[in-house]
């Protein structure tokens, strides 16, 4: 596998964090979120994912789920720290892994680096470029 370029700062909205404490009903009604599949061969992980314009050029997956579903963790050269759309960091550690996995939506099928984070609601986030 190549090397991951040296990143210092990730941005990602900071909905994409929170947790229980914003209902189901709050969160899908004003987000878009996709139905996605995770493609490890040769299994597939049926799953949904947010849809994230503060999370810029980057994707991020849950680092529990990621854990729960085995995905192949990479450690970074360099690890970098998280800032939330507001211009805050996040409280916890800094990202030290990623993980590179086939997602398919709707038939279009891609692999694509995703960086593990502890997210709050939703098991994966897709930035936009």
């Amino acid at each position: 596998m190549g090397t991951v370029s040296p990143l210092s700062t990730l941005s990602i909205s900071s909905l994409c964090l929170q947790s229980e404490v914003l209902g189901e009903d709050v969160l899908d009604g004003n987000h878009i979120v996709i139905s996605i599949e995770l493609k490890d061969s040769p299994s597939s992980l049926p799953t949904h994912a947010l849809v994230d314009c503060g999370a810029i050029r980057y994707a991020f997956v849950d680092e529990e789920f990621a854990c729960d579903h085995n995905l192949p963790l990479y450690k970074l050269k360099n690890p970098c720290s998280l800032e939330v759309i507001d211009g805050g960091l996040v409280e916890s550690r800094n990202i030290t892994y990623l993980t590179k996995i086939e997602i398919n939506i709707n038939n279009h099928k891609e692999t694509i680096p995703m960086f593990i984070i502890k997210l709050g609601h939703y098991p994966i986030v897709l930035g936009l470029p």
